[in-house]
């Protein structure tokens, strides 16, 4: 007696706490999608056995009375019989028209899902075709950090000789002309004079040359700035030695058009 009293107590304790309820708001919310659609089927397919049981039922209930009105027909068996076929033929047109009408609405979903999706990918495109465009008519450019990467790293250059030359005196070219020369003077470099433009000159991108018989610290001048460019998304290239070119240690930096236009 003495071992069973803790149990019972244990158990009336049990009682007196109230359950945990959980939601049903709740629980969908921790279903996948894929759980609440077969949750979905699971009862309609409930709910359509049990209008098959109605149906059996008033068909059980009804068979017995058409026996009997066939053996004695009477206006009451044959209202009761009248009846009863009305429920059978309402339960069954419920369920025939109720199945019909969730093929169509999964049906709409599935067209609304693949509508939408077909705009989302309309947009995609459409943002990317932006993008593409807005990159070609923007300005090739440097950020304030850029500009001050750049610069210190061709500080050990200092005093090393340039000059900047360009086909276009107006537009992105020409601020693509005074950036690098701004960046090169920042460095610590020396413009040779002569910076300007020549329309009879035109290219893409930025190329970076040298005379042949310049020194290896020039030339690894001139792939300091093509490196730094390019790092920077900036297209900038060698060019082949030039004689032409004023000073045999002068870096010269030819300013093209935006390729990417």
């Amino acid at each position: 007696m003495s071992l069973r009293l803790p149990i019972l107590f244990r158990r009336a304790s049990d009682r007196s706490r109230p359950p945990k309820v959980v939601s049903s708001s709740a629980r969908l919310a921790g279903m996948s999608d894929h759980a609440v659609s077969d949750a979905v089927e699971i009862i309609e397919d409930r709910e359509k056995l049990c209008g098959w049981v109605v149906v059996f039922g008033v068909v059980l209930e009804s068979f017995p009375k058409l026996i009997a009105f066939l053996g004695t027909p009477s206006i009451p068996l044959f209202r009761e019989i009248i009846g009863g076929a009305l429920v059978a033929l309402g339960v069954y047109g419920e369920l025939r028209f109720a199945s019909k009408a969730s093929k169509l609405r999964d049906e709409i979903t599935r067209r609304k899902d693949l509508r939408i999706a077909e705009l989302n990918a309309l947009a995609e495109r459409e943002s990317r075709a932006r993008m593409v465009i807005e990159e070609r008519i923007a300005y090739r450019t440097l950020t304030d950090d850029q500009f001050k990467t750049i610069t210190e790293t061709l500080r050990q250059f200092r005093g090393q000789l340039f000059r900047v030359t360009s086909g276009l005196p107006s537009g992105e070219t020409a601020y693509v002309f005074g950036l690098i020369f701004k960046a090169l003077y920042a460095a610590g470099w020396k413009s040779l004079g002569g910076n300007a433009f020549f329309p009879d000159k035109l290219g893409a991108g930025i190329k970076v040359s040298v005379h042949p018989n310049a020194t290896a610290r020039t030339r690894a001048a001139a792939d300091a700035i093509i490196a730094g460019l390019s790092i920077n998304f900036i297209a900038a290239y060698r060019g082949k030695d030039d004689l032409e070119i004023v000073g045999e240690n002068t870096v010269e930096v030819f300013v093209g058009t935006n390729p990417n236009r």
